[in-house]
């Protein structure tokens, strides 16, 4: 199929109309790619919860929050008159608990807070991926960013890259399995973390993450996807609606590295190395996932964290509030995406920063997110009732992220780290920090000369990324 799609797809098609890098102004922000769940204000907060901003109901969990233990707490004791929902372990064990009926999360904080055996409390933030009705799908003429990155060109000079090695983490809302696209690269380890379905069923019943990993991995049926040939490990951690606790999420998270998500055993999620095809290790996680709320969040820093000492490289879409990223794209170790759209200028196209793309100091690259072909459910789901559509446009960083993801994925693939050194944890998170570095060196840089808040280091160039030189960690 690939050989086919290179042969009478690829080498077809001739050159376009050039586009160039410029600055966009701050622009409104829309519903598309990641957004959250909004209303109006909550009741009263203390500020130690909320970091002393607005947090809107809908934005967390209302009757739960998350503690951090301490070494050697029994949880049991530490959470004594709170139900215990979920907890994950990474270097600190991290508990996700139900109040009583008659507590106040104000109230809940200060009695937690307060016991010996507890070093933080947050809220459980609700994290989202929702994204507009796709409009009509126009095929591989329409993609448009494999032209811009180089992408394009790279397989008409040196064939497809392939990514057959590699394990991506798709952390969204499922994927439709039966997906003609993503036939024998699926395998069946998938898992749902929602409590929605079955556990063991990732099926996309939103339309998100089938998009998002049509765009890292579509196999070149009808669109083609940044590394065709990619495993794709489906990760559902946002619902029907679209939305999705932090928990959850880190639970996901936990998943993907091969730990156990409930913290009750040893069990890893993947076999281990060679077992068979889909074993092979996660190497990329995408998170096209995000929330308005400001600040940092402990448990994202500490799950990213860990995530990179196993020399898995986490990509996240930055948002799209037109205003500074959120977590948890603006964690440490986290790879920052922001989005590029194409803009009709007269007879040209131009390429500049989305306008409803998250910025500031924090993104570290670009990548193409606006009107982006891609995947769709081809069956009916849940907020369309016309049936399968099977393709599609959306716009976000939702889109951006994983096509950085799929970038990454296949300079892992062409420089994998040592295998003699994969239990090293310190040669691993320098292995993910040389990965980030290669891919900012070979990045254009289309805002201002350096690194700038709305391209960071530039927008990913896919041509270039495959054919530098890749420098190992020593």
């Amino acid at each position: 199929m690939l050989k086919t799609l290179q042969n009478t797809r690829l080498l077809a098609i001739l050159a376009v109309t050039a586009l160039v890098g410029c600055q966009q102004p701050v622009g409104t922000p829309t519903p598309f790619g990641v957004d959250v769940t909004s209303g109006n204000a909550a009741a009263a907060l203390p500020a130690a919860l909320t970091g002393g901003v607005p947090m809107p109901s809908g934005s967390y969990v209302p009757n739960e929050l998350i503690v951090q233990l301490s070494d050697g707490a029994d949880a049991g004791t530490a959470l004594e008159g709170f139900e215990l929902r979920a907890s994950v372990r990474l270097s600190r064990r991290f508990a996700a608990v139900a109040l009583p009926a008659d507590m106040s999360l104000s109230d809940a904080y200060d009695e937690l807070a307060a016991r010996p055996n507890i070093e933080a409390v947050s809220l459980n933030l609700i994290m989202t991926g929702t994204a507009p009705e796709p409009t009509e799908a126009t095929r591989f003429d329409e993609q448009w960013a494999h032209r811009v990155t180089g992408l394009e060109e790279y397989w008409k000079t040196h064939g497809i890259a392939t990514a057959s090695n590699v394990v991506v983490a798709v952390l969204d809302s499922g994927i439709a399995t039966g997906h003609p696209e993503f036939a024998g690269r699926l395998g069946d380890h998938g898992q749902d973390f929602t409590g929605e379905t079955d556990p063991n069923d990732p099926t996309d019943r939103n339309s998100h993450g089938t998009h998002v990993a049509g765009i890292i991995g579509a196999g070149g049926g009808q669109v083609v996807g940044v590394a065709p040939d990619v495993e794709i490990l489906p990760i559902k951690v946002l619902g029907a609606s679209g939305s999705g606790s932090t928990m959850g999420i880190v639970q996901g998270m936990v998943y993907a590295m091969g730990l156990d998500p409930d913290d009750d055993g040893p069990r890893t999620a993947l076999p281990a190395d060679g077992s068979d095809a889909i074993a092979k290790r996660v190497r990329v996680m995408n998170m096209s996932l995000g929330s308005r709320v400001r600040g940092r969040n402990l448990l994202y820093e500490a799950a990213v964290t860990e995530a990179t000492k196993r020399g898995i490289l986490v990509v996240v879409a930055a948002g799209n509030d037109a205003l500074e990223v959120t977590a948890p794209s603006n964690a440490n170790d986290s790879l920052s995406i922001s989005s590029t759209s194409p803009y009709r200028l007269g007879d040209r196209i131009w390429e500049w920063l989305s306008g409803f793309s998250n910025r500031g100091e924090r993104i570290d690259l670009a990548a193409p997110g606006g009107q982006m072909l891609s995947t769709l459910p081809n069956y009916p789901y849940g907020k369309n009732d016309a049936g399968p559509q099977n393709y599609g446009n959306m716009s976000g960083t939702s889109m951006a992220a994983p096509y950085a993801s799929g970038v990454a994925a296949l300079v892992a693939a062409k420089h994998p780290p040592d295998p003699g050194r994969s239990e090293d944890e310190t040669y691993m998170a320098a292995y993910v920090n040389a990965l980030k570095q290669h891919l900012f060196k070979t990045a254009d840089d289309l805002g201002a000369p350096g690194k700038d808040p709305k391209y960071g280091h530039g927008r990913v160039n896919a041509l270039k990324a495959l054919t530098t030189p890749f420098v190992y960690p020593q």
